[in-house]
């Protein structure tokens, strides 16, 4: 058996049935409370923040990738072809 929660509705349910809970907005939790899987938001507003939470997230993660990439020393290889003789 699962718990799932949605707003301040609590609700049981068999383990074959969370996936369906799930995209209806529900998220699976503990005996304690605590989410252990979220569903997909269903409105536009949660939707939309949390669209701009990964779009800022995204630029940070690039900036840290250019950083990371100019500051790399470039490699100094040695060419491994054999003279022929």
């Amino acid at each position: 058996m699962a718990f799932v929660q949605r707003a301040n509705v609590v609700l049981e349910i068999k383990d074959d049935q969370v996936e369906r809970f799930l995209d209806q907005g529900y998220d699976v939790i503990d005996e304690a409370g605590n989410i252990l899987q979220k569903s997909v938001p269903q409105d536009i507003g949660t939707l939309r923040k949390a669209y701009v939470e990964h779009i800022e997230e995204i630029k940070q993660l690039k900036g840290q990738i250019k950083k990371l990439q100019s500051s790399k020393s470039p490699s100094s290889r040695k060419s491994t072809t054999k003279k022929e003789q």
